[in-house]
């Protein structure tokens, strides 16, 4: 995690720099992209990170920022810092309420019955909702005009707790990507090499269903909004054919654990949701580009250090110098079509690029408990695989942690 001192002072000068009309004016305010910016950067911080999801993060202090407007002076660092903590404190202070979010599986046919329990959040798949549950919202004619129906497709209801219905929903559908990313990563274990075939089929074979809804524990509509996916395109018939709910128990149950036992098991979760999400796309090349984050991200490297994510996925490989090249070749299609838009990636480099990807997050899963975190694991990989090697670096380190001593001259 990030440790980095919050500067008020830097973000009041530049809300104050932009601002138009005089503070306190009715129709004044700051520009809407510093604004924005700023509360980007207060989202991100430690103080705020990690205690509420992303969405809400940038709400609360989207509305801190703005709140300053109505000041009658200069907004100061002290004002802004303290609005931020009074506005915390009062999101930190709501219970924890039941809800439940509402959504579909786009697979068919029927995956069949089942409840999955993972600590606190219990997941319930069935054919249909139970009656109970008001999702009236879906025939205004607002949502009737745009929102599929869902009605061919098993339901699936996620049991959460959360302060607003705004953060049950963020925080479920990241969950049920994070289960579906499971599902697929269990399933896509049997994917081989594939030229050609439908374009714009996704690799994934669980995929969401159309329209999501959040619900009180008793039924009731707990928003007047409603969660769908806007490019919504239905499977072709026989699309999840082996896919049953029963299947996936045993492994839910077994990464689940790992990834509860994991000091960095919001990493692994994270890294599973950018999986599924990657894999969820129709367009190749999107999805080749969204899964490479996904190896940057495991291999604990960041944009532009591609030779070293490389070298680290080379270290799970049977025969790394045999796939050296492959590999290489692939960054190459990454970074022609991610910046100079002059590549187009089929389903054969795609497929060839997640059969490293699974074989990182199966290596993530096994050794969850073995690393402190991602980074860990990345340097990990990063050390010579030559025995004679990894014993002259450890007698390099041994000399330099002694170089460090004080130094005693005759």
């Amino acid at each position: 995690m990030s440790h980095f001192k919050i500067d008020f002072g830097d973000m009041s000068r530049r809300l104050n720099q932009t601002r138009y009309g005089s503070p306190g004016e009715k129709d004044g305010g700051y520009h809407p992209v510093v604004s924005h910016d700023v509360a980007n950067e207060l989202a991100a911080s430690p103080k705020v990170a990690g205690k509420m999801s992303a969405q809400e993060a940038h709400r609360i202090c989207l509305q801190t920022v703005l709140s300053t407007q109505a000041l009658k002076t200069s907004v100061s660092a002290k004002q802004l810092e303290s609005t931020l903590n009074r506005r915390l404190r009062a999101y930190l202070s709501k219970p924890e309420l039941p809800y439940v979010l509402a959504s579909s599986l786009a697979t068919t046919p029927f995956i069949g019955q089942g409840i999955l329990r993972s600590g606190r959040r219990t997941i319930t798949i069935s054919r249909f909702l139970p009656k109970r549950f008001d999702r009236r919202i879906l025939e205004e004619p607002h949502n009737k005009s745009h929102v599929i129906n869902d009605g061919g497709f098993p339901k699936i209801r996620l049991h959460i707790r959360a302060r607003t219905p705004e953060a049950a929903f963020w925080n479920g559908i990241d969950y049920l990507d994070y289960f579906r990313g499971v599902w697929n990563f269990h399933l896509n274990r049997r994917i081989v090499l594939q030229w050609g075939g439908e374009h714009d089929r996704p690799l994934n074979r669980v995929l969401p269903g159309p329209v999501q809804t959040v619900h009180h524990a008793n039924g009731k509509a707990a928003m007047d909004e409603i969660g769908y996916e806007p490019f919504f395109k239905k499977p072709m018939l026989g699309s999840s054919s082996g896919v049953k709910t029963a299947t996936i128990r045993p492994v839910w149950a077994s990464v689940s654990d790992a990834v509860r036992r994991s000091s960095y098991g919001s990493d692994i979760q994270m890294a599973l949701v950018r999986y599924c999400r990657a894999l969820d796309h129709r367009d190749p090349q999107l999805a080749f580009l969204k899964l490479w984050g996904v190896i940057e991200l495991l291999t604990g490297t960041t944009e532009g250090h591609g030779d070293q994510a490389i070298k680290r996925t080379l270290a799970l490989c049977p025969d790394p110098d045999l796939e050296r090249y492959p590999l290489k070749l692939l960054r190459f299609h990454r970074n022609r079509s991610a910046h100079a838009h002059t590549d187009s990636i089929g389903r054969e480099n795609l497929t060839r690029l997640h059969g490293y990807a699974h074989t990182l997050l199966r290596f993530t899963l096994g050794r969850a408990r073995f690393f402190s975190c991602l980074e860990e694991q990345g340097e990990f990989l990063g050390l010579p695989g030559d025995r004679d090697l990894l014993k002259r670096k450890q007698v390099l380190s041994s000399a330099a942690a002694d170089m460090r001593l004080p130094i005693q001259w005759p």
